[in-house]
């Protein structure tokens, strides 16, 4: 249950004791056993360790086995791992049975089926398709389940989701870019401070890393930016970071409809869990001027634009006379990039781990790897699954022993 006070527990074949808390104890080096399956989602493209990030684990010790063509989508080959000192696999069963998995996508209820009790799994947590079944069996198998989505680093920032954002925010003015062109039915305006003519404007709804990738962009291109939340902290950071050359004001204003209205381009970014709160009504949109463009990049909590389909025939499509996209995944797009940058969070820390000696021992000396972790030990340790999953949460660092 959210918020209640748990003792240090210690976990023994006939039930939990309360046991004293215990300091860390140094450890010496261990070798990590690394297995990369072959990503089943369809329309993920990236993997979570380049040939580079390959080259230094497995030169510190570590092992590394991928399933054949996993990298292919990302253009990096099984020659290319093979040089790094990977071993390529095809069968998914050999690559599932090491101790660490990385993935990109979660771990599908077949592959958690052949994953080993106590393993540890790196994935992205995807909370709207993750199933019950495959949280029972995370806990059932007590793996040690780490997302993606709430790694933190030293600075108490979220490494990869920050990056994936980025990506997403530079990706969203391209495309804007590209849908406003008369060959796509837009409005046949580019981007940029030509002399004479009007500049674009763009809308942005939140103030996350997207958000501000976006805004940097499109300043960049001459574009006009208004940037829109609920969270006026939020707001003034944003402001400060892009040296003041944005409006801003509150979501769900007067400024705000208007804008929308007047709009060429909506980027919408929100950082909020909860998007009810924060939609783009479908009157908004058939009040913006035919050939605008609306982005959403938040399909993945259920999307923040009401005219956003999910599942559309074609993408981008027009409705109401305006173009729209949306995406559950934009960064899988640009797969090389994005997997050079989950990588370059990975590496140092699957290192770390090493030097640790064990992941027990790396959670407790890591608040950031710590604060991944959705279930330990066959017990869920991340409040915002515990509720979507009417699970009884468990403070993690009460259960460290």
């Amino acid at each position: 249950m959210s918020g209640e006070s748990l003792d240090p527990i210690l976990f023994q074949d006939k039930g939990v004791l309360t046991q004293e808390e215990r300091l860390a104890v140094l450890q010496s080096s261990k070798k990590l056993f690394i297995g990369i399956p072959r990503e089943l989602f369809s329309e993920e493209n990236r993997i979570a360790l380049t040939p580079s990030g390959v080259k230094s684990l497995v030169e510190n010790g570590h092992s590394v086995v991928i399933e054949k063509d996993a990298g292919l989508n990302s253009h990096f080959t099984n020659e290319m791992y093979e040089n790094a000192g990977a071993e390529i696999s095809s069968n998914s069963d050999e690559v599932l049975s090491h101790s660490v998995i990385l993935k990109i996508s979660p771990p599908s209820e077949k592959e958690l089926r052949k994953i080993k009790p106590n393993s540890t799994i790196f994935s992205a947590l995807q909370i709207n398709t993750l199933s019950a079944e495959s949280l029972e069996i995370i806990q059932k198998k007590k793996i040690v389940a780490c997302a993606y989505d709430f790694l933190k680093d030293n600075e108490n920032k979220y490494p990869i989701l920050e990056v994936l954002e980025e990506i997403s925010g530079l990706a969203s003015v391209f495309l804007a870019a590209q849908f406003l062109s008369s060959d796509n039915r837009g409005k046949g305006m580019l981007f940029g401070n030509i002399y004479g003519i009007p500049s674009s404007k763009m809308s942005i709804i939140g103030t996350n890393q997207a958000a501000l990738s976006a805004a940097k962009h499109a300043l960049n291109l001459g574009v006009s930016v208004s940037i829109f939340d609920k969270v006026v902290s939020g707001l003034r950071t944003i402001s400060t970071q892009l040296s003041s050359q944005i409006q801003t004001g509150i979501y769900n204003s007067e400024m705000f409809k208007s804008s929308i209205k007047s709009s060429d381009v909506i980027v919408a970014t929100s950082n909020a869990h909860n998007l009810k709160d924060i939609i783009i009504s479908e009157d908004l949109i058939k009040q913006m001027k035919p050939g605008s463009v609306v982005i959403d990049l938040t399909l993945d909590r259920g999307g923040c634009v009401e005219t956003i389909e999910l599942q559309p025939k074609t993408n981008p499509y027009v409705k109401h006379d305006v173009i729209h996209y949306g995406m559950y995944n934009l960064p899988s797009n640009y797969a090389q990039t994005a997997s050079i940058g989950i990588n370059n969070v990975l590496v140092p820390l699957l290192m770390q781990i090493g030097v640790d000696g064990h992941i027990e021992h790396a959670l407790r000396l890591n608040d950031g790897l710590r604060d991944s972790v959705f279930s330990y030990k066959g017990l869920v340790t991340n409040e915002r699954v515990a509720r979507w999953f009417k699970k009884r949460y468990n403070d993690i660092r009460l259960l460290m022993y």
